[in-house]
């Protein structure tokens, strides 16, 4: 209260002074894609309203879910890594682009925009590569290389690419990685995320359908298998000629190819994507929320349908006390198949193949990867680990790894977002010595 001198009165009034909290500076519950906007309780119980920003449209749930009002057009971005160690560097004669999955129809001239690389040697400059003559090359810029250490990448515009053909130079080639994503600040319509996804999150793919599963935050499609055996490598995604029913929760016009669709859903999965459906003919994309199903399928030739892989969003709890058993969450978008998913701890900023902490209780590993137990409980959105118990003597930072299974390579590890730390007990116990002589 303060006091304020009535000078007519030759007296004092009280006066009640109240502060309003920014809610909406502290933290809110609003959509990453709304506004904001800080308020007197009296007009909203939470102290604060959502509004979805431009492009954006309040989902048909009525949950505060914000959703694309139209697709964006972005442009999209292929990116060629090497996977081999180069003793006597890496070169490309030409890199051709076609609309279909098998290197048929090859699109116009002009359509790869602005090739980079890491680096290249004078007069090898990375344009080479599209120049349309296979006698001139790009090098690049050191001999030795290890895998992945030298790439090549270009934008394409809003044209959907379904296939790369990548001619290398004989004793300077090797097996190749090619993925297909978007490019940030490229193209038109509402702002894109500088990943895959518009929330913290890891976008988890199985290499080409198969046991090793890799982290892929900026790509939604990758691929190291060429489908001829030799420079053709397919960059389509989903099972064609499927239709899944349902109700969609969103319909986009004007897409522009199937990876584009499920490149939408992935930026939706927060709110509630898990598959998508695409139509060819009316270039038409459809976000589901029920998790796709081939064995459901409908053989249309129109259209094709997916998944988004797996996403991991983070784990809970964030903190653990020392000595006390904790059950411990992987939430996401999660495979279906439960009893091959694991999950470990490692110190923070640790490789997921370092060993476990000293002492940990109901969590094992063999040579770092191979571990158990399976998950106690799971549904296709979390998997808890029970029984967890981790020891500390003072504050420790720790990351948590999953792997979607099979675990059996570093390869098949993630990290999942957000520590993990562990607080020390009121009482520790330690030998002073460490150890005795006898």
């Amino acid at each position: 209260r303060l006091q304020v001198p009535g000078a007519a009165l030759g007296c004092c009034a009280e006066v009640a002074v109240s502060m309003d909290r920014d809610e909406c500076g502290e933290g809110h519950g609003c959509d990453e894609n709304a506004v904001c906007t800080n308020v007197l309780v009296e007009e909203d119980a939470r102290g604060y309203t959502c509004a979805c920003r431009a492009g954006y449209t309040a989902s048909p749930a009525g949950d505060g879910q914000c959703i694309p009002s139209s697709a964006p057009q972005p442009d999209h971005k292929i990116d060629i890594d090497h996977e081999d160690e180069l003793h006597a560097g890496w070169r490309i004669k030409e890199v051709y682009l076609y609309s279909d999955g098998a290197c048929q129809d090859e699109l116009p001239e002009g359509t790869m925009r602005s090739p980079t690389s890491t680096g290249h040697l004078p007069n090898h400059a990375p344009a080479l590569v599209q120049d349309g003559s296979e006698d001139s090359e790009w090098w690049s810029q050191r001999f030795l290389l290890q895998p992945f250490e030298a790439r090549v990448s270009f934008s394409t515009a809003a044209v959907p690419v379904g296939s790369v053909r990548v001619v290398q130079a004989p004793g300077h080639n090797s097996s190749l990685r090619v993925h297909l994503g978007i490019a940030i600040g490229g193209g038109t319509g509402i702002s894109l995320p500088p990943t895959a996804l518009d929330v913290p999150g890891v976008h988890i793919q199985r290499q080409d359908g198969g046991d090793v599963v890799e982290s892929q935050p900026h790509y939604t499609v990758s691929t190291a298998r060429p489908i001829d055996g030799a420079s053709c490598y397919s960059l389509t995604t989903g099972v064609p000629n499927c239709f899944i029913s349902g109700s969609a929760m969103k319909d986009f016009e004007a897409v522009g190819g199937a990876a584009h669709c499920k490149q939408l859903c992935l930026q939706n999965q927060d709110e509630g994507c898990r598959s998508w459906r695409y139509d060819a003919e009316g270039d038409t994309c459809a976000l589901l929320q029920a998790p796709f199903d081939q064995a459901t399928c409908c053989p249309k030739p129109a259209y094709t349908s997916g998944t988004i892989d797996i996403v991991i969003t983070g784990h809970a709890p964030a903190t653990a006390h020392h000595g006390v058993p904790f059950d411990l969450t992987v939430l996401g978008v999660l495979p279906a198949v439960l009893p091959v998913q694991r999950v470990k701890v490692v110190p923070a900023g640790s490789p997921c193949a370092d060993p476990l902490p000293p002492a940990t209780v109901g969590l094992s590993c063999a040579r770092g990867v191979v571990c158990a137990p399976a998950p106690t409980t799971g549904n296709e959105g979390t998997a808890t680990w029970a029984g967890v118990v981790l020891h500390a003597r003072e504050r420790t930072d720790l990351d948590v790894c999953y792997c979607p299974g099979p675990c059996v390579r570093p390869r098949s590890w993630v990290r999942v977002p957000g520590g993990l730390t562990v607080l020390p007990g009121p009482r520790a116990w330690a030998l002073d010595p460490a150890s005795l002589t006898p």
